[in-house]
Parts: C-alpha cells; sequence; structure tokens
C-alpha cells in the first residue's frame, strides 16, 4: 500500500498524486539595470543545473520592436546569467523555482 497525498478537484479528476513532482518558488527579484549587449549573475545558493530548476526572466523595460525578445538566461551552479541583447538597457525581474 502506498502512502502520500492526493488531491482531487471538485469534478473528482486527480490534480496531485503520490508520484506528482511539486514546484516550490525558492527566489525571486529584480536585477540591476543591464545595458544592451551585456550581463549579470545573480547568486541563488543551492541552484544547480540539473533539471529540477527553472529560472523565468523577463524585461522591465522592453523596446517595442522585434528586439523585445533578445534576452536569455542560462543557470550554472549556485548561479544564473541574465544577457541583454534588446538594443536598450533594462532590467529585469526573476523567479526561480525548484521541483522534486
Amino acid at each position: 500500500m502506498s502512502y502520500g497525498l492526493e488531491v482531487y478537484s471538485s469534478g473528482a479528476v486527480k490534480i496531485i498524486e503520490v508520484s506528482s513532482r511539486c514546484t516550490v518558488s525558492v527566489a525571486r527579484g529584480t536585477t540591476a539595470s543591464i545595458i544592451s549587449g551585456g550581463s549579470t549573475t545573480v547568486n541563488i545558493t543551492g541552484l544547480a543545473n540539473d533539471g529540477n530548476w527553472q529560472v523565468f526572466v523577463y524585461p522591465i523595460s522592453a523596446p517595442n520592436n522585434a528586439l523585445s525578445d533578445n534576452y536569455s538566461q542560462s543557470i550554472s551552479t549556485g548561479s544564473f546569467q541574465v544577457n541583454n541583447s534588446m538594443g536598450v538597457s533594462s532590467a529585469f525581474e526573476y523567479f526561480v523555482i525548484k521541483s522534486g
């Protein structure tokens, strides 16, 4: 017999079961302004590039043109890097979550 939490919707649909991988919010914040062509590193204790961590970033001052989505992030052990190629300086909001 398995033990654990199971959650059902009002329509009797199982939403969470024993084998579900739930997530937890680990960090959120705002970077300093990053010039176009620049980057910044944000340190997060325990962060690992192992598939259990996700980093979401979005610009606060994106341009209103085709360059508005020219930014990226990469995860390393203990930190992530935000790269700005939008043609304008911008700070970025970020959210870090962990599953498993």
